[in-house]
């Protein structure tokens, strides 16, 4: 079971119990195994540390809007690798709609956080972008660690990644990603300048894909701190070694709230499904409601069959509000089906 979490109703272990609960009511003796899944954002370091284990540290940080909040990250059993989600000192969650001001809000926090990891003698940090409410370029970032910017030289940093956008431009973090976190249309074009401005300062160019990432955090972390960007989701597959999990007969449940156009680009359902293609294995797609013009793309890519939860005459208020239940049911109904897919195996 490796979904992607509904997002403002499920997390991601909640909707694989459900699945699970629903495959096992028709083969009580399955081996049914729950990797909860995130690309990145919110709940990506909580879903490693589910399945992983490791050490929790908690610690108080900046947040956004200068005030003092709580977060936490984790290291590795080894002691090798912290792993951190920007969604925490840097999220969108963080304040109500009409308090965010993203022209005035910083990624201090997240450097915080990077410097207290760096003091635990770790060799590596992963970093989710996602969920970020920020739109700085990192600058907070970089203030907070300041002159020990050289201390991580030795340290390898990955950006767990699913979107390509340059730092500028109409493409870029501002004018793509601004709006929903608060930038008003008039404010556009003065915040994408500002690092536009910055990127020409420090004498790096944000041209490149990745660079835009929460809010421009992607543009500090790789120009500043030499990370390599990878797939979230493609990074969960490998740090939870799926390959040792499997066999020949193993089938993949995956899913999320929404099944889009987007999904099809590198999200969780579509690892998911490129893993299944490379293994030869059945994977399942059980969204909450899906775009039917997706379905096809996701096929190619490993996907077997795409389902929501509820039937398509269900209203989409009736699905939400009893999400389990008609998760369970059609992980039940897919199970007492599973002889009609075996054609997939080759």
């Amino acid at each position: 079971m490796m979904s992607d979490s509904y997002k403002g109703n499920l997390d991601s272990y909640e909707v694989g119990q459900c699945l699970k609960e629903g495959v096992l009511s028709v083969l009580p003796s399955a081996d049914v195994e729950i990797l909860p899944m995130a690309d990145g954002g919110e709940g990506f370091t909580e879903c490693i540390y589910g399945v992983l284990g490791g050490t929790r540290i908690e610690l108080e940080v900046t947040y956004p809007k200068g005030n003092k909040g709580p977060v936490f990250y984790m290291i590795t059993k080894d002691g090798s690798t912290a792993i951190m989600e920007v969604a925490q000192p840097c999220g969108i969650t963080l304040y109500p709609k009409q308090e965010r001001d993203p022209l005035n809000m910083t990624t201090y926090g997240l450097g915080e956080m990077l410097l207290d990891a760096k003091s635990h003698g770790v060799k590596k940090i992963i970093v989710g972008l996602g969920g970020s409410g920020t739109n700085d370029a990192g600058m907070g970032m970089l203030e907070a660690i300041g002159n020990s910017l050289k201390d991580f030289e030795d340290i390898e940093v990955i950006a767990a990644c699913d979107v390509d956008n340059p730092l500028c431009g109409p493409h870029g973090a501002t004018y793509v990603y601004g709006p929903q976190k608060g930038v008003k249309p008039h404010q556009l074009e003065a915040l994408d300048k500002k690092l536009y401005d910055f990127s020409v300062k420090k004498g790096v160019s944000g041209d490149f894909p990745g660079a835009g990432a929460a809010g421009g955090i992607g543009y500090a972390l790789q120009a500043f701190l030499h990370a390599k960007f990878m797939s979230g989701a493609r990074l969960l597959i490998d740090l939870y070694d799926i390959k040792s999990r499997i066999d020949r007969d193993t089938v993949m449940f995956t899913g999320e709230g929404h099944t889009d156009a987007q999904s099809a680009s590198g999200k969780v359902v579509f690892a998911v499904g490129e893993f299944a293609k490379e293994h030869g294995l059945i994977a399942f797609c059980v969204s909450g409601y899906y775009d039917s013009d997706c379905v096809d793309v996701l096929k190619k890519h490993g996907i077997t069959e795409v389902f929501s939860t509820a039937d398509r005459d269900v209203p989409k208020e009736e699905s939400i509000k009893n999400a389990r239940s008609y998760i369970k049911e059609r992980a039940a109904k897919i199970t007492a089906s599973l002889q009609s897919y075996t054609h997939c195996h080759p």
